[in-house]
């Protein structure tokens, strides 16, 4: 990380997705901004490594870790504090792999795992909207750590969701357990959550801002089809 502080270090990748930063001196890369490594930081990136290690994204088929470490990017720009960003990296984790509040505590610490516990969607509750619910409720007892990974999580994969019905339209619903109408009734009331805990969320304007235009692309679509 010295040649962060010596300015030799190049960034690369793009707008919406993970970043790159490398150095100029040894090649050497990372996917998150060099000031960002504060513990718990690296211990919680070395984790999500691991614990994601093969796993692939539904909408795009990219390796799985890419959207945590998106999640955790967002969190670092919008200035919250290792812990947060730490959580970011870590919030699917119990969800999706084989690690437990228990493990993660161990290896990243108590404050972490609580947040990450809060972020974990309930997988004995089968139904959809009742799933749903309970979690937007756990993770509003939680505080304005866990809303704001929440928030972040929503936001990145909001903006991967655009971007594959850019390209396949509604037929990206068929990837899913629930059809988009369901999905963005659940992220307005996500949405609803958020401000009501934290007015001040950082992601409430962006999260808005996608929203809109997916359902005005939608919108646009329909009629389009409608006129053929």
């Amino acid at each position: 990380m010295d040649a962060a502080d010596r300015r030799e270090v190049a960034i690369g990748g793009c707008i919406v997705g993970p970043q790159e930063w490398a150095c100029l001196a040894c090649g050497y890369t990372w996917p998150l901004p060099p000031e960002a490594f504060d513990a718990p930081v690296p211990e919680a990136l070395t984790l999500a490594y691991r614990a994601h290690d093969g796993q692939v994204r539904k909408v795009d088929g990219s390796p799985y870790v890419r959207h945590p470490i998106e999640v955790a990017h967002l969190l670092y720009e919008r200035v919250c504090d290792p812990c947060v960003v730490a959580a970011g990296l870590l919030h699917d984790a119990i969800e999706d792999t084989d690690l437990t509040a228990g493990d993660i505590a161990d290896e990243v610490g108590a404050p972490v795992a609580a947040v990450v516990e809060a972020l974990t969607e309930r997988k004995d509750i089968r139904d959809y909207d009742r799933r749903k619910l309970e979690h937007r409720v756990r993770v509003a007892g939680a505080g304005r750590r866990a809303t704001a990974v929440f928030a972040a999580d929503r936001l990145a994969n909001l903006r991967a969701l655009r971007a594959a019905y850019a390209e396949q339209g509604e037929a990206v619903a068929r990837q899913f357990n629930a059809s988009l109408d369901e999905k963005l009734s659940h992220l307005h009331r996500d949405l609803k959550m958020v401000k009501r805990v934290d007015p001040d969320n950082p992601f409430l304007e962006d999260l808005t801002a996608e929203a809109t235009a997916l359902r005005s692309e939608r919108t646009r679509r329909r009629r389009a089809h409608i006129d053929r």
